[in-house]
């Protein structure tokens, strides 16, 4: 097995158990106190909002850098498998309504891109076109879907 080989699996392997932790903490209404109180502060918010759209941003940026950086798909991934971190802390909760569809989209492309490597390295190789085609759908749909929400909380504030 290749040291890229070995890199995917234990990139995949952080992500699903990050994923399977966020699921399994949203289902179960468990909540660290602390952190509840902070994601009630407005500023907070704010804060922990532009944190997850510059982590947005950052993965948007792959699809030109990986022309001129060959690493730029290495870190793709592994800032990927770090998603449910960041949706963590911006909302420990799935909520409900167009906040629910769009932590819905956010987990689904999550989990979408960690079905990468074993879509790839699998016989499965040759529905890759129509798995790039959905995760790119998806990350539009998540990006334009959390411009909403941007507009809603600020209209709120």
């Amino acid at each position: 097995m290749s040291a890229r080989d070995r890199g995917d699996r234990i990139v995949t392997t952080i992500g699903v158990a990050l994923l399977v932790a966020y699921l399994a903490q949203a289902a179960l209404g468990l909540e660290l106190p602390a952190l509840v109180a902070l994601q009630a502060d407005d500023t907070y918010k704010v804060g922990s909002g532009c944190v997850l759209a510059v982590y947005l941003l950052v993965q948007w940026s792959v699809g030109a850098r990986r022309l001129y950086v060959a690493r730029a798909v290495v870190r793709h991934k592994l800032y990927g498998a770090l998603a449910p971190v960041f949706l963590y802390l911006h909302a420990t909760e799935l909520a409900y309504g167009y906040l629910a569809v769009l932590a819905g989209v956010y987990v689904g492309n999550v989990a979408l891109g960690l079905a990468h490597r074993p879509l790839v390295r699998t016989r499965l190789r040759r529905f890759f076109g129509a798995w790039f085609v959905v995760h790119i759908v998806l990350s539009v749909i998540l990006v334009l879907l959390g411009c909403y929400h941007v507009a809603v909380a600020l209209a709120y504030e």
